[in-house]
Formats: C-alpha cells, structure tokens, sequence
C-alpha cells in the first residue's frame, strides 16, 4: 500500500479517512507523511484543499518544525492555497493562482536533482510556467538552499486551524498525468538511526601459519547526517588487503593496503 500522513509526526492535527484526510485543530499545526523519499529518484503525489483556512502544502526535512511552516516553509518548500509558493522562508511569488475548495495541488520531487515542481489542478502549468516540465527537469525550484540528495525528505501538510487536507499517494487514480519517470513516494522508508556494520568478510588464503586477508569490509550508515548545508554520508566497500606474509617486523614487515 502506498504511504499515508504519518499519526505519530504531527502537530494540532487530526487524521482520517486511512490517515490521508489530516484536518488542522489548533494553532501552528502539521503532519508529514509516514514514509520519505530515497536518497535518488523521482515521486510524485497529489494533494486535495478539501477546506480552505489557509492551507498549504509541499516538502519538509524531517527536522523541520511545523511552527510556521505553511508560511515561512523553514527547511521546506510549500504552495499555499493563495498560490504562493514559499522555499526555505523566502517567497517565490505567486506562481500557481489562488486554490479553491477541492482543488488539486500537483507535487513532483526529483531528489536526485534537488527540485519540485507544483501546479493547481491537473491542467495546471509547472511552476507557473508553460514551458516547465519535472519530465524533462526544466524550471523546478531548487532545494539546494537547505538539502540535497540523501536528506529525509517528507510529504508535508499544514494550515490555519480548520483546515483540510486530502492526499493521494497513489491509493487510487491521480487526477493529473503523472510525469514520465516519476512514481510513489516508496514505503516503509522511515529513517533508521542505528548503524550497521555489513558484508565483512575475514579470509584465510593457506594452512598451517598463512596470512590473513580481511576484505570487503562495509560500513554503512543508515540515517541522515543533518546540517546546513552537506549531504549525508555513506562509506561502503572499505577493503584492507596484506599482501606479504607475517613475519618479523624487523625483517620483512608486511604490505597492508587500504582500498576503498
């Protein structure tokens, strides 16, 4: 099943209808969608103003407050219902035109790329711009100014109180064309904060006294590093290969070779 409005990241919200109904109850609310986007790749999804009360949507890291996000966009980038759109606190300009009750917003995401695109309603232009296209990766706005590839990024919706919002992360059909190349935001993608130490492999390569071979000897870190600005980092396929047999350091000290 495709991703849902996540009952246990959001703030003076409450959610229905399979968790993709979330209708703002307070001041500062907001809620972010249970799974993020890969480090790569390209996703798409729609979200309904169902009731307008200042609502807004878009993308958010997962360390983004939701006080103030459907205005400043803080670590984000949101469409508002107005049709302005806002990246990282600074406002874009009116490039949508101003929703109505039960329109669509359109969202694409190339992470890869670091850009989004919006549009209202399916016959809509990317961006606000006729010749923009996500297919084809013309006019996104870029997100460079607070992520980039590997950052967990999330779906995100948020408002006045009274406010509804209704996703549709691919359960049922878009109202909209999706872009060629992109698809589902992906399940089961919460961040995992523990590290895990993977495929290492100790060989013996004779008998009796031989020399030791370690090789392939992966560490990998399944979790976001976070900062201003950087992406996350991954070190994999550390090899540490001897090539000389053990004997006096005195003599014939071994050759030990770092790859990676």
């Amino acid at each position: 099943m495709p991703t849902t409005w996540n009952p246990s990241d959001l703030a003076n919200c409450t959610l229905s209808g399979g968790n993709l109904v979330a209708t703002m109850t307070g001041a500062n609310p907001g809620v972010r969608s249970l799974d993020r986007v890969l480090t790569t790749g390209k996703y798409y999804w729609e979200c309904a103003f169902t009731t307008l009360t200042n609502a807004a949507t878009g993308v958010c890291l997962g360390t983004a407050t939701f006080a103030g996000m459907a205005s400043s966009a803080l670590l984000g980038v949101v469409a508002s219902q107005g049709g302005i759109v806002t990246l990282n606190g600074v406002s874009q300009g009116n490039l949508l035109g101003a929703f109505t009750a039960g329109d669509v917003c359109c969202i694409a995401l190339d992470v890869a790329g670091s850009q989004v695109w919006f549009r209202r309603t399916a016959a809509g232009n990317w961006n606000g711009n006729a010749s923009n296209n996500p297919a084809t990766g013309v006019g996104g706005l870029s997100l460079r100014g607070f992520c980039g590839p590997g950052y967990d990024l999330y779906a995100f919706a948020g408002s006045g109180s009274g406010a509804a919002i209704t996703a549709n992360f691919g359960a049922t059909g878009y109202s909209g064309t999706v872009p060629s190349g992109f698809v589902n935001i992906p399940t089961g993608t919460a961040v995992v904060t523990n590290e895990a130490a993977t495929t290492i492999a100790a060989e013996q390569w004779g008998s009796g006294t031989p020399d030791m071979w370690a090789t392939q000897a992966a560490v990998e870190m399944w979790a976001s590093v976070q900062a201003t600005s950087g992406t996350s980092m991954v070190a994999t396929m550390v090899s540490l290969e001897m090539w000389a047999p053990v004997v006096s350091a005195v003599t014939a000290p071994p050759r030990v070779f770092i790859l990676a």
